[in-house]
């Protein structure tokens, strides 16, 4: 029995579960808003063993039988904290060339460089799990804040209000090449690494980047990102459940859409066609 690692971001960890839990104080916790602050209240700070027990059960993760699986230990993650946890992790559970490495690729907004752009005149950057705090700049006047980032990126500061989600696009798939030429493509040769794709409305960048194409887990059939799941059915996600609260994790329908179409990834020992996303 070889190993499994699962890392990413609160998809792969299973942000939310406890809400299924059928008794109190579960059941009322969902007629209101529940997203991380208000689930780690209810839970101490995500140290209930019955809590963390049933999402041990009911994560992606849980539906692989044939390894030894571990996850991340945290909710929530970055590009930064992927590397972490794989260093981590590989090392204190003696992992040889032949296991495996699943990233469900986070948010592109996680990595340093990288803007994003809320669509009411503010830009925010950085990301607090790669230890740089949330700047907001409240208007384009202010734009000069981030001269220093426009220029290492060739991006004209004149020019970003006109097109803001061009240049977005442009740093997202710079982001996802760096992750893979910095850290991905070196680790690609210790272990036997797949990938699950995003969630964040980046489906047309992350379509184009090549290189992870060969090795992303194919889901529900032919969707190539979670994003891509969410868009072709209806009623995956907390929030589709439970309205009030809020919470746009994957329920236990879609967790279990994705721990299926993995074990159908390596049960058929195949890499599937690359289909793009619809």
């Amino acid at each position: 029995m070889g190993n499994m690692l699962f890392v990413g971001d609160s998809f792969t960890w299973g942000e939310g579960l406890e809400l299924y839990i059928d008794r109190e104080p579960y059941i009322s916790a969902r007629k209101r808003e529940m997203t991380d602050l208000e689930l780690r209240e209810l839970t101490n700070d995500y140290t209930n063993k019955e809590v963390e027990e049933f999402r041990v059960k009911n994560r992606f993760a849980s539906y692989i039988k044939n390894y030894e699986v571990y996850v991340q230990s945290h909710n929530g993650g970055s590009y930064g904290t992927i590397i972490k946890d794989i260093l981590q992790i590989t090392k204190d559970n003696n992992f040889k060339k032949d296991d495996k490495i699943i990233i469900q690729i986070p948010p592109m907004d996680r990595s340093y460089w990288f803007f994003s752009f809320t669509g009411n005149g503010k830009v925010v950057t950085g990301h607090e799990s790669d230890g740089v705090p949330w700047n907001e700049i409240e208007s384009e006047k202010e734009i000069g804040k981030l001269n220093f980032m426009f220029k290492k990126l060739g991006i004209k500061e004149k020019e970003f209000f006109k097109d803001p989600q061009m240049y977005l696009n442009e740093l997202a798939f710079r982001n996802l090449k760096l992750f893979y030429y910095f850290y991905v493509w070196e680790l690609m040769k210790l272990y036997d690494v797949y990938f699950i794709g995003p969630f964040d409305n980046s489906e047309k960048v992350w379509s184009k980047c090549e290189e992870y194409k060969s090795r992303t887990i194919i889901l529900d059939g032919k969707r190539i990102s979670i994003e891509g799941v969410c868009k072709s059915r209806e009623g995956l996600v907390i929030s589709d459940d439970f309205p009030a609260t809020k919470n746009h994790h994957p329920n236990l329908k879609l967790h279990k859409i994705i721990g299926e179409s993995i074990i159908i990834h390596f049960s058929q020992g195949i890499t599937a066609p690359y289909q793009g996303f619809y």
